[in-house]
């Protein structure tokens, strides 16, 4: 599969499992749709996401900058292989669209990833960043 089908692949399977809301097992299950929110007046907001899968250590990551009134600025999507875990994926998601905000040249930006560990590893005060530090 090459990188356009990979995406087109993910956006449709992601839209039809919200849009059926039922499991695997056909059992119906309550989700709660996120709603995206826009960053302050000023500000643009790179949101990213990234998938992984361990049996082939292969891995995608998704980009989408957008301006306070939610419009579409930038996206980007790309394929990596040797991916040794989740964390690296993430974090080369975070890098994705720190390299295409770049392009953008906007000087007010706001980055939101849902990586808990990635999160907690880009606060930390401490130089325990080993897993991340291929970027």
């Amino acid at each position: 599969m090459n990188l356009i089908q990979a995406c087109r692949w993910a956006r449709e399977l992601s839209s039809d499992l919200i849009v059926s809301g039922e499991s695997l097992t056909g059992k119906k299950y309550n989700t709660q749709i996120m709603k995206w929110k826009p960053p302050p007046a000023g500000f643009v907001k790179i949101n990213v996401d990234a998938a992984f899968k361990a049996e082939s250590q292969q891995g995608a990551t998704g980009v989408v900058i957008r301006d306070e009134n939610g419009h579409v600025l930038a996206t980007k999507c790309k394929w990596y292989d040797s991916i040794p875990n989740i964390l690296t994926v993430e974090a080369y998601a975070a890098r994705d669209g720190a390299v295409l905000m770049n392009l953008l040249n906007r000087p007010k930006v706001m980055l939101e990833t849902d990586s808990l560990e990635l999160q907690s590893l880009w606060r930390s005060k401490d130089n325990n960043r080993s897993t991340i530090l291929l970027f």
